[in-house]
């Protein structure tokens, strides 16, 4: 007789990384991982405004990442450091991605294409 050791969950998906160990694994700076995944508030004229995370925890009460999320973190600093795409526009095109697909990790399940200032996707061989 065997046992389901995960209990029906994906492994992938498990909460298992602390922030700082993800951060290594994913070769970014704990920092700017953990804007990555918590959000971030800055300043504005008004007061103080809020970005929200890009990479969603599997546990938003905790600060454990993912195995999942720690490769949406390595493609995001990718997309960041060697293509210079401005954060902005990759935060639209996951959350565009994410809502229009029901991609839960769209940096992770799906395969970005870039100008340098945008990001896109094929879908039946369309680019959107």
């Amino acid at each position: 007789m065997s046992t389901d050791l995960y209990q029906g969950e994906d492994p992938r998906e498990l909460p298992a990384y602390s922030l700082p160990r993800a951060a290594y694994m994913a070769g970014v700076p704990v920092q700017t991982l953990r804007s990555w995944v918590n959000g971030r508030t800055y300043p504005t004229r008004k007061g103080v405004g809020q970005f929200s995370p890009i990479i969603d925890l599997p546990d938003p009460g905790s600060q454990y990442l993912s195995f999942i999320n720690i490769i949406e973190a390595h493609i995001l600093g990718s997309i960041r450091r060697v293509h210079q795409v401005p954060l902005p526009n990759i935060r639209n095109a996951v959350h565009f991605v994410k809502n229009q697909f029901g991609t839960p990790h769209p940096l992770a399940e799906r395969k970005f294409e870039t100008d340098g200032v945008s990001l896109f996707i094929r879908e039946l061989d369309d680019i959107i």
